[in-house]
């Protein structure tokens, strides 16, 4: 009953009035991936323009701004559009980004909903996987599986984000 994240055969306790949890995955099959889920509760509002799909068309036009247009076009997309997580509506990409300057091609995938103004069981939900990590830095290595095997691992993975029952007796998680 105490405030926290539920993690697969763990508890980490975190009584905070503002409730901000980050946690980083690394996988030992799988050592140059990272998979990250930072939640946090609204409070009274959500800030205008937060949404992954927002953010995605400001970057590209900021790419072409800066002449980096073509750069930007040649980012492989596997999946970009709406998607529902639980009780998330949300926005998702999963792409492949060329090698660029010093960095490596690489996965980068993301999943974000906004959630809800003051409702515990719709937090704002951010999720992050990238390929080709290396101490810490994203893109420094070839990533080290395949494209289909992102795309899977990341299904797998985002599939078992869920909203842990909630002390107040009055909210209660989707079953």
């Amino acid at each position: 009953t105490e405030e926290g994240m539920c993690l697969e055969g763990g508890f980490i306790s975190v009584p905070l009035d503002y409730e901000k949890a980050r946690i980083g995955v690394r996988l030992n099959e799988f050592p140059d991936v990272h998979f990250s889920v930072e939640v946090h509760k609204n409070q009274d509002r959500i800030p205008e323009s937060s949404d992954l799909e927002t953010l995605l068309s400001r970057a590209e036009h900021v790419a072409k701004m800066q002449g980096l247009g073509a750069a930007y076009a040649s980012i492989t997309t596997f999946r970009r559009g709406p998607r529902q997580l639980r009780q998330w509506k949300g926005y998702e990409i999963l792409a492949r980004k060329p090698a660029f300057k010093s960095d490596s091609d690489a996965h980068e995938f993301r999943y974000r909903s906004v959630g809800a103004v003051n409702d515990p069981l719709q937090p704002e939900l951010d999720v992050q996987l990238d390929t080709g990590v290396r101490k810490n830095r994203k893109a420094a290595i070839s990533p080290t599986i395949t494209d289909e095997e992102a795309v899977a691992l990341w299904d797998k993975l985002i599939g078992t984000i869920r909203v842990r029952k909630a002390q107040d007796a009055t909210a209660v998680p989707p079953p």
